[in-house]
């Protein structure tokens, strides 16, 4: 399986019954996961860029959303990865 289908799963995995992430919680939970490669992969592990950089191909892309703590940052939808 290669690296950015694994990626796929593992994102649709990490969201559970969440609708939506901050880019941040996403690769955080990503990374947290022992038996993926998500925290070693390149030289500092998985970060917001990296992941844009493996979802680009498939014309996954993050957007700006306003959370439930009032703050605004970019973020993905779970639909985004069915």
């Amino acid at each position: 399986m290669s690296l950015r289908v694994r990626l796929l799963i593992d994102c649709r995995t990490t969201f559970g019954n969440a609708e939506r992430l901050p880019t941040e919680t996403l690769v955080a939970r990503l990374r947290e996961d022992s038996e993926a490669p998500w925290a070693t992969l390149g030289k500092n592990g998985l970060n917001p860029k990296s992941l844009a950089g493996l979802l680009r191909d498939f014309g996954i892309t993050s957007a700006r959303d306003r959370w439930e703590d009032g703050s605004q940052t970019r973020g993905f939808r779970r639909d985004q990865f069915e």
